[in-house]
């Protein structure tokens, strides 16, 4: 008894490993951009968390009544000025601040930083989102976006996340002033 085996494909068959191939090339076209924009947040991220750093160590030598720079950054009490949000962040991220050359990973043409994480809002993809933090009477956290007419006090609390592609915020961490 003899067993042959025929190679010889049907029409369908031909057909059936088209499609297999094209799903497949289809699927790693969507493996490496997700893969590229997994890195692209990632950058995000670490840019998010060396602005923590920062912020920590700005903190910390406040507590240890070492003037930090910026003066800008300063809360009300320890510098003459009343500084606001804005101008906080316009030196830090101007021409000569410290994260002058922090830009959105996810598209460059997006601003830096947003109020809100909003589909409404495609150009907050990749934006840092800073929200003030307020306790209620009752102890639970009420988070609202930091106005940047917003007076820096000591003990402010905020938070900081990253907009996602899909529009949804990853939190990255939270700070007190």
């Amino acid at each position: 008894m003899k067993i042959k085996f025929s190679w010889g494909l049907k029409f369908q068959d031909n057909i059936f490993l088209c499609i297999l191939v094209c799903n497949l090339l289809f699927v790693a076209h969507l493996g490496t951009d997700i893969y590229h924009e997994a890195v692209k947040l990632d950058v995000a991220k670490a840019n998010g968390e060396s602005f923590l750093t920062w912020a920590g160590e700005f903190k910390k030598n406040i507590d240890e009544n070492i003037t930090p720079s910026p003066q800008a950054c300063l809360p009300k009490g320890i510098s003459k000025e009343d500084h606001t949000w804005k101008e906080c962040l316009q030196t830090l991220l101007g021409d000569k601040g410290k994260f002058h050359n922090l830009k959105n990973p996810i598209d460059e043409s997006n601003p830096l930083v947003a109020k809100i994480c909003s589909k409404k809002d495609e150009s907050s993809k990749g934006s840092f989102i800073f929200e003030k933090i307020n306790i209620s009477p009752s102890g639970i956290p009420i988070y609202s976006p930091l106005e940047d007419s917003e007076i820096l006090v000591k003990g402010l609390m905020y938070r900081l996340s990253v907009c996602d592609r899909g529009y949804y915020r990853i939190l990255i961490g939270e700070i007190t002033l």
